[in-house]
């Protein structure tokens, strides 16, 4: 599991980030000055999606302030042997991710099912969302609130990169999650 102290981290991280309102430019462009950092940094080529670069670097950054307790940093991150991160992975494909995850002693899943039966998010974990064709999305979790009558009806605030062209904070019914292919959370 990714230990709790680094997920609120990486929440901050992430909330610092939207509050430098960081937006595409131009519109449209999959582009911009810290988008173009968060994609250089993890092997992101020009005019590609950056949800999960935004989420790699949020995490990158926490566990880069705990340095002397992480020395290989984190395990989301596709790494070489001598624990640099390795630009030729797909580091920013949610699928890829979710898939390494999976398969990851270092990180902890919560599965759709589990969410939709009173499983909750943590705060800080990563949602993932991906479409048979690979296409996806992700995010941080900045709360889950469960209405334990309906679970349905649980709600979900994110904090995004590559929504609606910039960092956004978002909310979420779990209904409307789990129909845009919700696949889990890591934690």
């Amino acid at each position: 599991m990714i230990p709790e102290h680094i997920r609120l981290r990486a929440m901050e991280v992430a909330m610092n980030m939207y509050s430098l309102d960081i937006t595409e430019s131009p519109a449209h462009s999959n582009a911009g000055f810290f988008i173009d950092i968060f994609k250089e940094r993890f092997g992101g080529k020009p005019g590609w999606a950056w949800c999960m670069y935004f989420v790699q670097w949020c995490f990158w950054l926490a566990y880069k302030n705990y340095k002397p307790l992480y020395p290989n940093g984190s395990p989301l991150l596709f790494r070489h042997g001598n624990g640099d991160i390795d630009t030729t992975k797909p580091n920013g494909h949610c699928y890829s991710i979710w898939h390494k995850a999976l398969h990851d002693d270092e990180c902890g899943i919560i599965l759709a099912a589990d969410i939709a039966n009173g499983e909750k998010m943590p705060a800080g974990s990563i949602y993932i969302r991906y479409k048979g064709d690979h296409t996806g999305h992700t995010g941080i979790v900045v709360s889950h609130r469960q209405d334990h009558d309906n679970h349905d009806r649980d709600i979900i605030k994110v904090i995004e990169g590559n929504a609606s062209d910039a960092v956004s904070l978002r909310k979420y019914t779990l209904q409307s999650m789990m129909g845009n292919n919700l696949k889990g959370v890591i934690y």
